[in-house]
């Protein structure tokens, strides 16, 4: 939302707030009481209402991030241009290289999964590697390596 709508939402808001703030002082401190309570359940229900649909959304939320990987869908990664001073890496299921096995990377010998997978790049200046594919697993940072001798 813009600046000048925020700022007008306030000014509304303030002014609504002052016009209850002199209703309830010309009505009278017991009669205040009632239409304070009126209000009060009006705002609750309202705000129920709020609750509900924020916990709705919520759950759809969780629904689209718990989907299974790799479960067949199709997978489109592009690059349009660009300066790029580190690695770029483009694929469907990636997998981080540990010291030690992980029971998430991928098993060899595994059935191919369904789905296809394309990469494309059109233009754009690579200062460091790129990698394109489908089940790629990258190799452990430079300091985690493990000295061969």
């Amino acid at each position: 939302m813009s600046r000048s709508r925020w700022w007008a939402a306030g000014a509304g808001l303030s002014v609504l707030l002052i016009g209850l703030g002199v209703f309830l002082v010309r009505v009278g401190l017991e009669d205040a009481n009632q239409w304070a309570s009126v209000f009060g359940l009006f705002l609750n229900i309202a705000g129920f209402g709020v609750a509900v649909l924020g916990a709705v959304q919520a759950r759809r939320a969780a629904t689209r991030a718990s989907a299974p990987v790799g479960g067949g869908d199709d997978t489109t990664n592009r690059i349009h241009g660009g300066k790029f001073t580190g690695a770029v890496t483009q694929g469907r299921d990636i997998y981080a290289s540990v010291d030690v096995p992980s029971p998430t990377l991928p098993e060899a010998g595994r059935a191919p999964e369904t789905g296809s997978v394309s990469n494309h790049i059109e233009g754009g200046t690579f200062g460091g590697p790129v990698i394109q594919g489908r089940d790629v697993v990258l190799p452990p940072p430079a300091d985690r390596r493990t000295d061969p001798s």
